[in-house]
């Protein structure tokens, strides 16, 4: 397997991660590949036209970018999202087909007749899960007036 470093350039943000964990992913492969020669950059990178936090976003999700935090806002909302990776037991399909990885109910008859005598099989993978907090922004407008007291303002947190 290829463990080249790949170097994502998506808007002004650049993103690395392993040739390896990319390829899986049809868009990566393509892109990859070579048949989209212009979205090579002289510098080795591979220039996406994308919103780059939104793109984190989806690298994380997918296995493609190692643990870590990611934050951006929206309005008045301050999101900041937890990226960590866990080691969850998972099933794997006998004919191998991707939508049934994970999911043991999604396999059918012919699933079951491929199945070993042993039965189902699963091995052990790394997940990304995410713990999302979002924290808003709310002014209390006489709190900037001009006569505001503490007396005030503690009866309003009783409240």
């Amino acid at each position: 397997m290829n463990s080249t470093i790949i170097q994502l350039q998506v808007g002004e943000k650049r993103f690395l991660t392993s040739r390896a964990k990319l390829v899986d992913a049809k868009f990566f492969n393509s892109l990859l590949s070579g048949r989209w020669a212009s979205n090579r950059q002289p510098n080795g990178s591979y220039f996406i036209n994308a919103d780059a936090n939104l793109f984190e976003h989806i690298l994380r999700y997918h296995g493609y970018l190692n643990a870590g935090t990611t934050s951006y806002t929206s309005g008045e909302d301050y999101i900041e999202c937890h990226h960590f990776s866990v080691k969850e037991r998972v099933y794997i399909c006998p004919r191998g087909i991707g939508v049934h990885m994970g999911r043991e109910d999604r396999c059918g008859r012919d699933c079951e007749k491929k199945r070993a005598p042993s039965g189902p099989q699963y091995e052990e993978r790394d997940v990304t899960k995410t713990i999302s907090v979002r924290k808003k922004t709310v002014i209390n407008g006489e709190a900037l007036l001009d006569g505001w007291d503490d007396d005030k303002m503690n009866a309003q947190r009783k409240e």
